[in-house]
């Protein structure tokens, strides 16, 4: 596995996240219209990271499920309170919501939407990120820094499943 600023990488799959408070490991996930929300509290030494598919359950009575958006955001902050974070020192980024060919309509635009207004309402800042356009994006978030490393690529068939290590882009 790549090492980042003598960070461990811990993978964030689909449908999960990840909150902790070792500034050794970094949290490393590959989206395309999925939405994955880095948190910080730098005051706690707090971090996180969810990669999400889908603002909410298309279904009315479903078990809590990190794939959407509303449980993932929830339970990650919920995770993040638990460990001495809090809503005032939290820091927010959002990356992915890659525009793709679907017949519900833009899914990416819904997440990268419904993060923001998500945020919004908790009063968490935004800081950046990257979202929109149609780009296959892979980030590394180093809790340690605030750093996240993003590469991209242009969405194809060829690089949706399987995304080779490229140079960073740009360091956000």
């Amino acid at each position: 596995m790549e090492m980042h600023n003598g960070s461990h990488p811990l993978n964030v799959g689909q449908g999960e996240f990840r909150v902790t408070s070792d500034w050794r490991l970094s949290l490393s996930t590959v989206l395309g219209s999925c939405v994955s929300v880095c948190l910080l509290d730098p005051v706690a030494c707090v971090a996180g990271m969810n990669h999400f598919l889908l603002p909410h359950s298309p279904y009315s009575r479903v078990a809590p499920d990190a794939r959407y958006g509303g449980y993932s955001m929830r339970m990650m902050i919920t995770t993040m309170l638990v460990r001495g974070a809090t809503i005032e020192n939290m820091q927010a980024k959002i990356y992915g919501g890659a525009s793709t060919l679907t017949v519900s309509g833009d899914v990416g635009e819904r997440n990268v939407e419904f993060a923001c207004e998500y945020l919004d309402r908790a009063g968490i800042p935004l800081f950046g990120g990257c979202v929109g356009s149609d780009l296959v994006r892979r980030i590394t978030f180093i809790p340690g820094d605030g750093q996240v490393i993003l590469q991209s690529r242009p969405v194809t068939p060829a690089n949706t499943q399987r995304m080779e290590p490229i140079a960073p882009r740009f360091a956000a």
